[in-house]
């Protein structure tokens, strides 16, 4: 019952920032939108890698995690995969739907009123949650006095800023001369689904560029600005930020030979008219690094840019045998559009991808249905005192909320989520359960 609080104070304070960013500019009122969140898994190449990967990362958790635990984990991967939140927000009203193939399973709703804020939950869907402005304030300070806690840091970001441009600028002809360009090659070049027709290859001095990097690691290190920052950081982080192994690791840089070090190649790639005028965009940087482990292991970075998108994108062979690659990318044309794709082992499908899209809408609603609901005090559950009222919510929690959640899954994924069920009561069939009946045993 806590968490679900959690979230709808959490939901509450986002739509106190959406509100409080609405009253700082001219216009009172921010435009209505929705956000939808997508994840797309593979769900095969994921149930054979939770073997090796599971127990590693709930080592801490459950160091001796078995088969069974593991496999139980692999049934809900197809859930994962078809898991779905909307966000919609109408002026007033803030709404988050967790969905399930295109079937609701919860949803949060809160909404601004003259003393506060008013919430509902389907997972508490008897009640009306009450919350007072002071209430919010409260929280909000304490939610940036907590973010502020042990990070004391004494930055001046001008100051840095002004001996940053400094310290680059000494070195910037060493910089110009660790890239040295090629002939301009014309031909048919696509990216992205943008043909460019130019494309300027440049060698990179490798050695000579990490000279450069050393010598402004060093200059940053015995700058005071600089040393004064990195002082902060080792007084809050508690680990010991010793200097004298940094300035040997840089010296251990400026001494790998030659031979050991990965060739760089750098490829432009630009659209160029006619005239032979070169477009700003769209533009594709590509970088490929040989590491010389081996014939193929060669890692390639991405960094695209046009006037609706933005792409940045690496894969190579991290570890001989073992592709990995992950791209993030932005598309602005009508929706912001926001992705990242994980690749592992299969450089045709993502292992892991999550796409955020962002959408202006005006006409949309968002209903706040409050008709019939017992009306409930935030201020009254965080005192702890009323023991009845806790036991009424959880009441309520339990035998609506929880099942109205497990028969809409039901009905979004019988089957996945049939099993899942039964494998968590000892095997058993999965009964139905009837909205108002109390949730199983053991099950609570």
């Amino acid at each position: 019952m806590k968490r679900i609080i959690a979230l709808l104070l959490a939901l509450l304070l986002a739509l106190g920032c959406v509100m409080a960013g609405a009253e700082e500019t001219e216009t009172p009122e921010m435009t209505p939108f929705t956000v939808v969140c997508e994840t797309e898994l593979d769900e095969e190449a994921a149930a054979d890698l939770l073997p090796s990967i599971l127990p590693k990362l709930l080592q801490g958790i459950m160091p001796n995690m078995d088969s069974a635990t593991i496999a139980v984990a692999q049934k809900f991967l197809p859930v994962i995969s078809n898991l779905k939140e909307a966000v919609a927000f109408d002026g007033t009203t803030l709404q988050l739907d967790i969905m399930l193939k295109d079937v609701s399973l919860a949803t949060l709703t809160a909404k601004l009123s003259e003393t506060g804020a008013e919430l509902l939950c389907s997972l508490i869907p008897s009640y009306k949650l009450t919350v007072q402005a002071e209430t919010m304030n409260k929280l909000m300070e304490s939610m940036n006095v907590q973010g502020q806690q042990g990070v004391q840091l004494s930055i001046d970001p001008e100051a840095l800023s002004t001996e940053m441009q400094a310290i680059v600028e000494k070195y910037q002809d060493a910089l110009n001369a660790v890239i040295t360009p090629g002939q301009p090659e014309m031909g048919g070049f696509e990216y992205a689904d943008v043909k460019f027709n130019v494309m300027t290859p440049a060698d990179v001095d490798e050695k000579a560029l990490f000279s450069v990097i050393a010598g402004i690691l060093k200059d940053m290190m015995s700058n005071p600005a600089f040393s004064s920052a990195l002082s902060s950081l080792d007084q809050t982080n508690g680990n010991g930020l010793d200097m004298s192994e940094l300035e040997a690791k840089l010296a251990e840089l400026e001494n790998i030979p030659e031979e050991e070090f990965p060739e760089i190649t750098v490829y432009v790639y630009k659209v160029v008219d006619e005239a032979g005028q070169a477009a700003d965009k769209p533009m594709l940087i590509s970088l490929d690094v040989d590491t010389k482990d081996a014939e193929s292991n060669i890692f390639t970075v991405n960094m695209f840019e046009a006037e609706d998108a933005m792409i940045l994108d690496m894969y190579g062979e991290i570890i001989e045998g073992q592709f990995f690659g992950l791209t993030l990318g932005m598309e602005t044309a009508e929706s912001m559009v926001l992705y990242a794709d994980l690749y592992y082992l299969n450089p045709e499908k993502p292992l892991l991808g999550e796409t955020i899209t962002v959408t202006p809408n005006p006409e949309v609603t968002v209903a706040f249905d409050d008709e019939g609901k017992t009306v409930v005090a935030v201020e009254d559950l965080m005192q702890g005192t009323d023991n009845q009222l806790k036991a009424e919510l959880m009441n309520d929690f339990t035998t609506n909320g929880v099942m109205t959640l497990l028969n809409s899954a039901m009905t979004a994924m019988p089957e996945e989520v049939g099993t899942i069920m039964s494998l968590f009561m000892g095997g058993a069939a999965a009964p139905a359960v009837e909205e108002g009946e109390a949730a199983p045993a053991g099950n609570e």
